[in-house]
């Protein structure tokens, strides 16, 4: 597979400075006040966030106020430091929605909603970006003595995060799920691009823990 690297950090910066003055699309950062929009607001980028105990609680959400509580209870958790009336972690967050939106939209999806503008918004901008080509398997249309099983080239992403690059919080998550995988310097996400837009293949983890660990133990 044929790879050329770039640093996308400059780009990335301009984006998110951008997201921050507010162009770009328009999304409201208005609690919910009922459980309809308690749902319809989880069901956005916010769900990348949400773990499986959350899911539980959102369910059983209710009654008059208890959309408005969950909420404030959520983002508590991921403050990183309550003594302040700001919340970080919840600001770059919403930074972070408004820069996948403008560079990731695919067609009728929004771009805070596609693998990228997922891993985006977990993890924020990649260290460095592979950007290379593959073969794959290809089923061939035309006249039907032409038809059958061919080759094409097929886009591939790799983004690398360099372990300074992440929160300390991850990278103990991340590097302690590596155990025996010798000297991690790396944490990489691959994504594979197709008609409809580009997928994530290898990674998974990686998001998921992101997600994880934003949640500040006691």
């Amino acid at each position: 597979m044929a790879i050329s690297r770039y640093r996308p950090g400059k780009l990335f910066a301009l984006v998110l400075l951008l997201a921050s003055i507010g162009v770009g699309a328009c999304r409201s950062t208005a609690p919910p006040d009922s459980s309809q929009e308690l749902k319809r607001w989880a069901e956005g980028p916010i769900s990348w966030l949400i773990q499986p105990e959350e899911w539980k609680d959102l369910r059983q959400t209710t009654r008059p106020g208890e959309a408005m509580a969950f909420v404030e209870a959520f983002w508590a958790r991921r403050d990183p430091d309550r003594a302040t009336p700001e919340n970080a972690f919840r600001e770059s967050f919403f930074r972070r929605v408004e820069a996948a939106d403008i560079l990731y939209s695919e067609a009728t999806v929004e771009g805070s909603m596609t693998d990228r503008g997922r891993a985006l918004i977990l993890l924020g901008s990649p260290s460095v970006v592979r950007i290379g080509s593959e073969s794959t398997l290809a089923w061939e249309q035309g006249e039907e003595s032409k038809r059958g099983v061919g080759t094409r080239d097929q886009r591939v992403e790799i983004w690398g995060y360099r372990l300074e690059d992440l929160p300390p919080n991850l990278v103990r998550w991340a590097t302690a799920s590596k155990k025996g995988s010798g000297n991690v310097l790396e944490l990489t996400l691959t994504f594979v691009f197709e008609a409809r837009g580009a997928h994530l293949r290898q990674g998974e983890e990686l998001l998921d823990l992101a997600a994880r660990s934003a949640v500040q133990r006691p």
